[in-house]
């Protein structure tokens, strides 16, 4: 370094000495300003933020030297790098400029080594190496571009401001300390100079967005397989979830092998399907198509059979197999009769005696079947007998009145004409279609499975519920149709007009998989009971078929479910009871329920949840919960349910105490079911408009797109139109030229 460079920077510390004084509460960016050096983003570092706090307590009166505490810090952090890289520490800064003079080494760095010098001091801000650094941005080697300088400025803006407020804030302290306007304002400006930051602007690089791979984990997709209805496939009549066609073939073939033999049924046949004349040619012990072809027509229509069979059994059943155990599995003289009416049989042709007849003919003692028909009761109708009973019907009312001569003609005739277009919906209806639509879904499977417990402890109580059953069909593991009534009637379901015992026996009859193997007593047994799966099944057409709120009503009641709400409305309001009995039984009139969605207020998940709610509540607040409601659990415990039985049997009522003394009590229903009509209509409404509109707007796509399409095939074909015409007036000087050249061709010759 040269004699003229020394004296420069002895100079320069001169001023910088000279200067601290009037620098104690200027900022960093203003320091650089007045040394002639450009701030940039480097400044924010340690030292920066710690310049900040210098500044904000200058602003609170502090008298220190900002400048003292930058050079103090400096030469801390040089002598503990020095020391850390081995190297003699600095003199002290009460050493003479002399020895400072005679110790400085010839500056004999690179223009880079000088870069890094001057950023260190920027950064440690030590008293050497920031008048270097000035001497060098002054020298030009150091640039800072533009946005760099307008960062600065713009920090230097923002600390006066905010320093010169907390000067203000600070003065009105001293006349008034205990200003709380002035004290919160001091506060809130010294902690913005705190958090005044340096910061140049950048423009963002462009990025790509990393999508974190999550693993969710996926729900379990529902199978009917693993649902609550899987024991009913390996366990159930048919060995499977529906009545399959192989099961009620099997059950058929036993019917009819024992009828074509009962009372010669088949041999029957084979006359009227001949002549008389021709009867003694005829072998009896022969093979005759004519039986097969019968046996076919029947098999072709046997749901419809089978289903007029169980309807007609059911709704006159007054006889019983045994105490409390009504006989539903046989279709007694009366039903008989009915039957006979509703397929439109009877005629002047065909009186009533005709069928009177068959009647007596059908249900006499048959020697021949009687060991393979021991379940055979006397004075009604069993499945084999009302299958004789059918084929007897086609030959008198078709065969002997001439209308058809073949006996399998004539029964398929009955069958189309008469069983299929005029029997009742109940004797039509399909118990797969019913499980297909209702049961074998996700959302009712649902619910059973969370109640499952409930369900099982019921079934299993009431299955042991004892008839006295004189014959051998009793079966503590299965629920027969006395235990079925009892259990309704127990909950009170009939007593409360919910329910008629015809609808509970139509309920136990579609809910089973009809198949039979053979006459024992164990596939008899399993023919006439409801398994766990078929019980369920019960409880879901059970839901169908009471009225029961939904969760509107139930809301706007301020009931915690249904079976508060029924329980607390049949207690303290019987005509709001009555009024919701008229207006909330279910309107679909197919037993299958293919009309159920067109009436119904709710899907069938939701009354299932209604219905085992309204059971639980029953039984719990006649049991353990009937003094005190806090015991209630929502969940039907063995110890109750066998309370409960015990209690029902000895003939004690059903108790609602609880109720009429509840939260409940002095519900006014009828305002509560008005409230939420009014609601639903509303909720209504607003759906339908905004349908209305979806369809609107999809309408309008639809428009506009055909629009589009129509502007496309018409711009297309102009542009197809203007290329022909191009090509047209192209081809004509083509033309020209060929005669021309022709015509010179012929002069050229000439």
């Amino acid at each position: 370094m040269t004699e003229e460079e020394r004296e420069e920077i002895r100079r320069l510390k001169a001023q910088g000495q000279r200067g601290i004084a009037s620098v104690g509460t200027r900022a960093p960016g203003e320091m650089a300003a007045s040394a002639g050096l450009p701030r940039s983003s480097r400044f924010v570092s340690s030292s920066q933020q710690r310049s900040h706090r210098c500044s904000c307590e200058s602003a609170a009166g502090s008298t220190r030297p900002l400048l003292d505490t930058h050079l103090e810090r400096g030469r801390l952090s040089t002598r503990s790098s020095a020391v850390e890289e081995g190297e003699p520490p600095p003199a002290s800064q009460g050493d003479d400029e002399d020895d400072e003079e005679g110790a400085m080494p010839a500056d004999s760095r690179s223009a880079r080594e000088r870069a890094r010098a001057a950023l260190e001091a920027m950064l440690t801000l030590s008293a050497e190496q920031y008048v270097d650094l000035a001497f060098e941005v002054d020298s030009g080697s150091l640039m800072f571009d533009e946005p760099q300088v307008r960062a600065a400025s713009a920090y230097d803006q923002r600390h006066l401001s905010l320093t010169g407020a907390a000067r203000k804030n600070l003065i009105a302290l001293e006349y008034d300390p205990t200003c709380m306007f002035n004290t919160e304002a001091y506060a809130s400006h010294v902690c913005r100079v705190r958090r005044n930051r340096y910061f140049v602007p950048e423009a963002a690089l462009e990025w790509k967005a990393i999508k974190a791979k999550v693993k969710r984990r996926r729900r379990p997709r529902w199978r009917l397989e693993t649902s609550c209805w899987a024991p009913r496939k390996a366990n159930g009549n048919s060995k499977d979830f529906f009545e399959t066609p192989d099961a009620m073939r099997q059950m058929f073939n036993f019917d009819w092998g024992v009828a074509v033999r009962a009372h010669e049924l088949g041999w029957y046949i084979v006359k009227c399907h001949h002549d008389p004349t021709t009867w003694r040619d005829i072998d009896r012990n022969g093979t005759h198509d004519e039986i097969d072809e019968v046996r076919e027509a029947l098999w072709q229509h046997h749901r419809i059979i089978y289903g007029a069979y169980d309807y007609y059994s059911a709704l006159y059943s007054d006889s019983e197999n045994a105490a409390g155990e009504p006989d539903v599995f046989n279709v007694s003289f009366t039903g008989y009769m009915v039957f006979v009416e509703h397929a439109k049989m009877l005629s002047k042709r065909c009186p009533h005696g005709e069928f009177e007849t068959i009647w007596a003919i059908v249900n006499a003692v048959d020697k021949e079947t009687a060991s393979e028909d021991k379940h055979n009761k006397g004075k009604a109708l069993n499945r084999q007998e009302f299958l004789q009973a059918l084929v007897r019907a086609a030959i008198t009312v078709y065969v002997k009145r001439g209308t058809i001569g073949d006996v399998s003609d004539a029964v398929n005739q009955l069958m189309m004409s008469n069983l299929t277009q005029h029997m009742p919906p109940g004797a039509a209806q399909n118990s797969n279609a019913f499980r297909r639509r209702f049961c074998y879904i996700e959302n009712t499977s649902l619910v059973l499975e969370a109640n499952l417990a409930s369900l099982t402890t019921l079934y299993e109580q009431y299955s042991e519920v004892s008839h006295q059953q004189t014959d051998m069909l009793k079966d503590d593991d299965l629920m027969s149709i006395g235990e079925w009534l009892t259990f309704v009637r127990h909950l009170g379901l009939v007593d409360s007009r919910q329910l008629t015992i015809p609808q509970a026996k139509n309920i136990f009859i579609w809910s089973r998989v009809r198949s039979v193997s053979g006459s024992s007593d164990g596939a008899e047994k399993r023919l006439r009971h409801l398994f766990k799966e078929d019980f369920l099944e019960a409880l879901v057409r059970l839901s169908m078929t009471i009225a029961l709120p939904n969760d509107v009503e139930i809301e706007e009641a301020g009931a915690t479910d249904a079976g508060e709400f029924l329980l607390a409305m049949q207690a303290n309001s019987p005509k709001a009871y009555q009024h919701f009995l008229d207006t909330h039984r279910p309107q679909h009139k197919d037993p299958d329920g293919s009309d159920f969605e067109e009436h119904a207020s709710q899907p069938v998940w939701r009354c299932i949840d209604h219905l085992i709610k309204l059971l639980v509540r029953t039984i719990e607040h006649n049991t353990s919960a009937m003094r005190d409601a806090s015991n209630a659990d929502g969940v039907v415990q063995a110890e109750e349910a066998a309370k409960f039985l015990r209690k029902r049997i000895s003939g004690a009522d059903l108790s609602l105490q609880t109720f009429t003394e509840g939260a409940l009590a002095n519900t006014d229903f009828f305002a509560t079911l008005d409230s939420a009509a009014v609601r639903m209509l509303i909720t209504a409404s607003a759906i339908k408009i905004q349908m209305m509109t979806r369809l609107r707007n999809a309408r309008k796509r639809v428009a506009d797109r055909k629009a589009a399409s129509a502007a496309a095939k018409e711009a297309s074909a102009a542009a197809e139109a203007y290329t022909s015409k191009l090509a047209g007036a192209d081809a004509k000087p083509s033309e020209g030229n060929q005669d021309h050249e022709a015509h010179s061709g012929e002069a050229a010759s000439t």
